[in-house]
């Protein structure tokens, strides 16, 4: 089972949560209902799935798509995504052809040129829905991931758990991207800045590599996405307290630690570490940049059960 911690409070089967900038109206079974901001400016990234027609919707007509991989009737033309649309819509229905497809979108709406970047994801993280909402003030902005060329304001943001599931959202989005997919994303939003990471460090029965940081300035957080490696002979299932963070001479416990399910000899698992602040109520100032040194405290670790 999964699970998820958020300070003190641990959550079991983190994957049912419900996600950050989610409608009212989502259904779980089809997938998450997200707002994003229509401001015509950066790349988004919509996760879809075969098995999902992901309909987005925008506050004025579509008068024109552009990209290369699209068709409208797959029975006659071969491509990536299925795309429904009709001249004067300000909708339009897409639907990836097979597990593997990736696309990029050009839409024009009114005097903008939206761009999207469509690619496959498991199903419970596709999205059913995407409203873009052409103006802020008309409704309270929630994507979960929001791209915007303007600088962060310069007043700190309350952190809640939807805020840091946020941000922890767009490194799962970035870790399935390629380089310049990733870093394209992530130049979209000034308020992020993101970091591939090196090294290994082994503790209580574990082997650590620390794969990305990203770090939300905004928010004075930064995630970490740790390859977790099963170094013992039984099967084991990662913890979810105890697990602290270097950077230096400085030592930070996690805010929220993600992670979980049974892991087998050898076998990996994924670690989600995000730092706020300096645990002291002051700005941790951190770099994604920087040398995180992942640990755990745990004296003489037992196994979940032995090996048949």
């Amino acid at each position: 089972m999964s699970w998820l911690r958020l300070g003190s409070a641990v959550l079991a089967g983190g994957l049912g949560l419900v996600w950050p900038g989610r409608s009212e109206g989502s259904d779980p079974a089809l997938g998450p209902v997200v707002e994003c901001r229509e401001d015509g400016e950066g790349m988004a990234g919509i996760p879809t799935h075969p098995d999902i027609g992901t309909l987005l919707q925008f506050s004025e007509p579509i008068d024109d798509y552009m990209g290369r991989g699209f068709t409208e009737d797959p029975s006659t033309a071969r491509g990536d995504f299925y795309l429904r649309w009709v001249r004067g819509d300000r909708y339009l229905v897409l639907a990836p052809l097979h597990e593997n497809a990736r696309a990029t979108l050009h839409l024009r709406v009114g005097q903008r040129l939206i761009t999207l970047l469509l690619f496959t994801a498991a199903y419970p993280d596709a999205w059913h829905k995407v409203n873009f909402l052409r103006d802020p003030s008309e409704q309270e902005s929630r994507a979960r991931v929001t791209r915007k060329r303007t600088a962060p304001p310069a007043q700190e943001l309350e952190i809640s758990p939807s805020r840091l599931l946020g941000v922890v959202d767009t490194l799962k989005l970035v870790s399935n991207l390629s380089t310049d997919q990733a870093a394209s994303l992530v130049a979209a939003n000034r308020a992020l800045r993101l970091a591939r990471l090196e090294g290994e460090e082994s503790c209580a029965g574990w082997r650590l590599f620390p794969q990305l940081a990203l770090r939300n300035d905004t928010l004075d957080t930064v995630a970490l996405l740790v390859v977790v490696e099963n170094a013992t002979k039984v099967p084991r299932t990662l913890p979810a307290d105890g697990w602290l963070v270097r950077v230096g001479d400085q030592v930070y416990s996690p805010f929220l630690v993600q992670g979980g399910g049974e892991i087998a000899p050898s076998g990996r698992g994924n670690l989600i570490l995000a730092l706020v602040g300096d645990g002291q109520g002051r700005r941790n100032h951190l770099s994604p940049d920087n040398i995180f040194r992942v640990s755990l405290l745990e004296e003489n670790p037992a196994p979940s059960r032995p090996t048949s």
